[in-house]
């Protein structure tokens, strides 16, 4: 609780956001937040321990590109260890 708390103090009292609510058939339905990203960002930045704001993008674009890199690779395993032997067959 202490996390999110924090994530929403750090956005700024301007940022506009979105609930969406959406049937799902019949009876069930379905809520997406529009401003989850905002949320994200700011619990990215909760622990910032860089001394500028550039080093904390920097941080921020280098995490993101393991995250690709790491992305990347399990996609690969996906393909290569279920798919490609399920439907080569």
């Amino acid at each position: 609780m202490p996390a999110a708390m924090s994530a929403l103090n750090e956005i700024a009292p301007s940022t506009v956001g979105k609930i969406e609510i959406f049937r799902i058939g019949h009876y069930g339905a379905d809520v997406r937040f529009k401003f989850a990203g905002e949320i994200a960002a700011a619990a990215m930045l909760r622990h910032k321990k860089r001394k500028t704001p550039a080093t904390n993008i920097e941080y921020i674009v280098s995490l993101a590109v393991l995250s690709l890199r790491y992305a990347v690779w399990s996609v690969h395993s996906i393909t290569e260890f279920y798919l490609y032997r399920r439907f080569s067959q």
